[in-house]
């Protein structure tokens, strides 16, 4: 694959994570580096497109506050709506809809000028998955070379969610194998969204802000998922949940 210079970062990062023997932190460590290997200064988004609307999953962390109110507004006045079609998104220069409700109260707090953005699906699936880049009004546009670039990426990025997809529902159905044996207590739906993300490594503060609960009754629930699965804390849970799919 002939992938320009400076998107070399972000293939060989993709290429990485997709050959990860540990599967559980893909996404993770995707977020925490996407930022810093691609070539645009205001970060990458992610979105899912469903309801003819996308609806912003991630933004980079200056971004995030405005989160909900881009899902409950803004994904719906976009002045450019992405292509269903061919799965691309641009290369968009703001400018040319500046005096828009969507550029002056979205685009212009965040100093994005330029965007373009790729998608893709994953097998049985009716969301697009879309990744969204973005550049300061003061930086060079998006050319179409870099449109090309990113779009040999997105096969990539299909791989990649396609292992997150697959390590999440392995993750589940090893709770559920564990949690059936002899001598567990069943646990509560809740308990299991919380014991899915205690094994994807999320803290008490990220999966608080995930179910949109305080942190106190994210560690009491943590509490009660150890009694459950007869553990005393999360690397013990880890250590029986993890090595019952070895």
């Amino acid at each position: 694959m002939k992938i320009g210079a400076d998107w070399n970062g972000l293939y060989e990062l993709l290429n990485d994570l997709i050959r990860q023997e540990d599967a559980a932190d893909l996404e993770t460590s995707l977020s925490e580096h996407i930022d810093n290997l691609i070539p645009a200064d205001r970060g990458a988004a992610f979105f899912k497109y469903y309801d003819n609307s996308p609806h912003c999953v991630r933004w980079p962390e200056y971004a995030a506050p405005l989160v909900p109110d881009f899902n409950i507004h803004y994904g719906k006045v976009c002045p450019v709506p992405f292509h269903l079609g061919n799965m691309m998104l641009g290369p968009i220069s703001w400018s040319h809809y500046r005096h828009t409700e969507y550029d002056t109260d979205f685009n212009k707090p965040l100093h994005i000028g330029h965007s373009m953005g790729c998608g893709f699906r994953l097998m049985g699936e009716n969301v697009v998955h879309i990744l969204a880049l973005n550049r300061s009004r003061a930086s060079k546009g998006f050319s179409q070379r870099d449109m090309r670039n990113f779009n040999q990426l997105t096969g990539l990025f299909a791989a990649l969610y396609h292992r997150i997809e697959n390590t999440a529902k392995c993750i589940e159905n090893q709770i559920r194998e564990v949690n059936m044996r002899p001598g567990m207590i069943p646990l509560s739906p809740r308990e299991f969204e919380i014991c899915i993300l205690l094994c994807r490594h999320c803290s008490a503060r990220e999966i608080a802000k995930s179910l949109e609960i305080s942190p106190r009754t994210v560690e009491r629930h943590c509490m009660h998922v150890y009694y459950k699965m007869n553990v005393s804390n999360r690397n013990e849970l880890l250590n029986l949940i993890l090595s019952s799919g070895s």
